[in-house]
């Protein structure tokens, strides 16, 4: 119920992700191919949030 920026929540997001993320791809050590997996899956999300990003800077920005 409050006005916090997007961005502010998206970072907070972003963070308890990464460390589940890092915590999982610890215990994946013995599966290279599942650690493969991961990464991708990761890299792919990351560049998704990125573009997410980019699209709400777009939307919000003063029209000249």
């Amino acid at each position: 119920m409050s006005d916090t920026p997007l961005t502010l929540a998206e970072t907070a997001s972003v963070f308890g992700e990464m460390l589940t993320f890092r915590a999982l791809l610890a215990a994946e050590r013995r599966v290279p191919s599942g650690r493969k997996v991961m990464l991708a899956g990761k890299v792919e999300d990351m560049l998704n949030t990125g573009g997410a990003a980019d699209r709400f800077r777009r939307v919000r920005a003063p029209r000249p």
